[in-house]
């Protein structure tokens, strides 16, 4: 099709920003657990959780759309833009570019406590030691998604503390924000 340069940078640049504002927002409204490979989604955040998911599958097709349409120019040209750095292996096909270019969240409930009773019935030692190590890992998730939360609170108002505190300090929509994304944490 013969897109230019800027072209091809600008689909690759919206689609990284916007699947970092997406994974930005994510992590917003979700906690860090069991090493961060997890995430906790609190249940009252649950509503506001999904309209933004919502928002952003929406927009997706678009602008992975924008970038397919100018990828295969983005391939033709790597040779000429990399010289000797450029490794045909670094690259996918269209297709696997169309199919690996996703953003995927799986939701798994927490287990209910009579989970813990089945499994008790049938091997006690076994349930006894699955709860020990259980407790153990929530315990030190709990307490890095504690930590986190506090971390995530006290940026922001440190932020509007400093700015407040300057001689001339002006209150921009983006501190009001800031204050709005504080109390939704909160």
């Amino acid at each position: 099709s013969g897109c230019s340069a800027n072209q091809v940078s600008a689909a690759l640049f919206e689609l990284r920003q916007y699947t970092n504002a997406w994974r930005s927002e994510h992590n917003r409204l979700t906690r860090p657990w069991d090493g961060n490979n997890v995430r906790l989604l609190p249940a009252a955040l649950i509503p506001q959780y999904m309209d933004m998911k919502s928002k952003f599958e929406e927009g997706f097709p678009a602008v992975l759309q924008n970038f397919l349409d100018v990828y295969n120019d983005w391939l033709v040209t790597a040779p000429h833009r990399m010289g000797e750095l450029y490794d045909v292996a670094d690259f996918p096909s269209f297709n696997e570019a169309r199919n690996d270019v996703t953003f995927d969240v799986h939701m798994l409930p927490l287990p209910e406590a009579e989970q813990w009773k089945k499994i008790s019935i049938i091997s006690p030692d076994l349930a006894q030691t699955m709860e020990a190590t259980t407790n153990a890992r929530i315990a030190k998730a709990v307490e890095a998604a504690r930590q986190q939360t506090w971390e995530d609170l006290i940026q922001p108002v440190q932020h509007i503390v400093t700015t407040l505190s300057k001689d001339k300090g002006k209150i921009f929509d983006s501190l009001i924000g800031s204050l709005v994304n504080i109390l939704d944490l909160a």
